[in-house]
């Protein structure tokens, strides 16, 4: 008999448009061959499948479920979500309990405290999130919760080798942290011949400030090339855009990726703040998609995908964008090099070849 996981989403897992939530696609596609696998999110989107459960956040922002870490000082979110998240625990009696977001683990703590199950947190290294504004001053009380949920917790994730030795100094945590690779099966290879985008939901600061930066360096590229275009993808407001600059695309959410994956061209993601798991830059190199970031964006993972084009800073990538408008940067060769290197590692990251180590 398969034992039982529970992966816990705040975000909409049941669809993939946008981009949304492609790390919940991602732990559910490899460990459902092994596993039991089944969902549960803060979402008002209804699922016809009997493996995905709804829990309705009646609309609560991000920024109000960050205030989960307060544990208790938001009167709804303690007293009407978390109590239903902690019975869908009960409910399903899982054997392991993934949460994507580090501030979901105080509610699988509360069901922990009621039954046994392995409990793996995704690291959320605040520092690296929050850089300034009035959340900075938060930043001690948030950073004390964050630190008690990764010790409650059996096993802690990272896809970022930097969000790992921010912890070595906590040495209860660090003998349970560990950086896993989030390793996308290869999928049908791009054939180069459609659009540059950007893929990302703005509500997501780091994204909308990407977006500002595009929107900032798009009139110097047209002005150059008349014809270049981009389009972003991702979820946003519509009340932030009242014009944007000749070539410019806000798309929002699209219902089929496949489509712009299929043809992509290139990937552009012009990260100054901020960090993540990356798993948009990974599922498209696993499209063969050649992606051009800044060093922050990309982070560690360019001493795994060296053809990953990447610059220290916005000027210094936007000369790498105009040489690539210039055909001066052999696109199909990059394609190549990262799609034959994903290859490498998709036996290399398991999972389930880690919940199973856990168990024993």
């Amino acid at each position: 008999m398969k034992k039982r996981v529970l992966v816990v989403s705040p975000k909409d897992f049941l669809t993939h448009k946008g981009g949304d939530s492609a790390l919940t696609n991602l732990l559910v596609n490899e460990l459902k061959f092994t596993f039991d696998v089944h969902t549960v999110s803060l979402s008002n989107v209804s699922s016809n499948s009997s493996n995905d459960h709804k829990v309705d956040k009646s609309r609560i922002s991000y920024k109000k479920l960050i205030l989960n870490l307060f544990r208790g000082l938001h009167p709804y979110f303690s007293r009407f979500i978390e109590p239903k998240i902690v019975d869908c625990i009960q409910d399903l009696e899982p054997d392991f309990v993934i949460c994507e977001h580090l501030y979901m683990t105080p509610m699988a703590i509360a069901a922990k405290n009621r039954r046994d199950f392995k409990l793996i947190s995704n690291i959320l290294v605040l520092e690296t999130r929050i850089q300034s504004g009035p959340r900075k001053l938060l930043l001690p009380l948030l950073r004390r919760n964050e630190l008690s949920a990764l010790r409650a917790s059996d096993s802690n994730w990272s896809f970022d080798e930097n969000e790992v030795s921010q912890l070595q100094e906590y040495k209860d945590i660090a003998s349970k942290t560990r950086k896993v690779f989030p390793s996308f099966k290869n999928g049908l290879k791009t054939d180069l011949q459609g659009d540059i985008f950007f893929l990302g939901n703005q509500f997501w600061n780091p994204n909308r400030l990407a977006v500002q930066n595009i929107l900032t360096m798009w009139p110097r590229i047209t002005a150059l090339f008349p014809t270049a275009r981009i389009r972003i993808i991702g979820d946003y407001d519509r009340s932030w855009y009242e014009s944007v600059p000749s070539g410019v695309l806000i798309e929002g959410r699209v219902d089929d990726l496949s489509l712009l994956l299929n043809h992509a061209r290139l990937l552009v993601a012009p990260i100054t703040v901020g960090g993540g798991v990356r798993v948009k830059i990974l599922e498209c190199i696993s499209r063969g998609i050649p992606v051009l970031t800044t060093d922050l964006g990309i982070g560690d993972l360019k001493n795994d995908f060296p053809a990953i084009i990447s610059s220290p800073n916005l000027e210094d990538l936007e000369k790498e964008l105009i040489k690539i408008l210039a055909n001066d940067c052999d696109l199909d060769c990059v394609s190549n090099s990262l799609y034959e290197c994903n290859s490498l590692f998709q036996s290399y990251s398991s999972f389930s070849k880690i919940l199973l180590e856990l168990d024993n």
